[in-house]
């Protein structure tokens, strides 16, 4: 099994961060908003890059898919979102890789209380990678507007305290 690494976005992962985002079910089961020009594309990577809370999974040779941290104005929160290329599903990838970032985002930045995450409240698989990462599901249903497609959904939120 090849091993997972995390690294910072590089300009050279500008084509599979597009080839990841113009799949639609991925941009789908993410929620993330397909990009309408090459130029809306390169300007929302070009944040990515200058974001040292963003990572790059690398399985073997190849970039898997990606983790980003926001946080706010409140620098002791940050919520966390996730992207993995389908022909990487199912393999523990996402779940080996979350640890390891949540483990780098607390020794990095030691004032940070809590982690926070929403998925739809049918994706599974992400439910079950935040689980296996001791995060809790908070109690109720949110309802939500999709940057994907604008459309109503359904939204479960889960935390990590650190």
């Amino acid at each position: 099994m090849p091993e997972i690494k995390l690294r910072h976005f590089r300009t050279d992962d500008y084509q599979v961060y597009v080839d990841l985002l113009n799949n639609q079910a991925i941009a789908e089961r993410s929620g993330m908003k397909n990009h309408l020009s090459s130029f809306e594309s390169w300007m929302a990577f070009r944040s990515l890059i200058e974001n040292n809370h963003h990572w790059v999974i690398e399985y073997g040779e190849q970039m898997a898919g990606f983790i980003l941290f926001f946080s706010e104005e409140d620098v002791h929160n940050f919520e966390v979102g996730y992207v993995l290329g389908r022909s990487f599903w199912n393999q523990g990838i996402m779940t080996k890789a979350l640890k390891i970032a949540l483990h780098n985002m607390a020794i990095d930045n030691p004032s940070i209380k809590k982690f926070t995450a929403g998925t739809w409240h049918d994706n599974l698989a992400s439910q079950v990678v935040l689980k296996k990462n001791n995060f809790t599901r908070v109690p109720g249903e949110f309802n939500v507007v999709s940057a994907f497609d604008n459309s109503p959904k359904t939204e479960y939120h889960f935390e990590k305290l650190v």
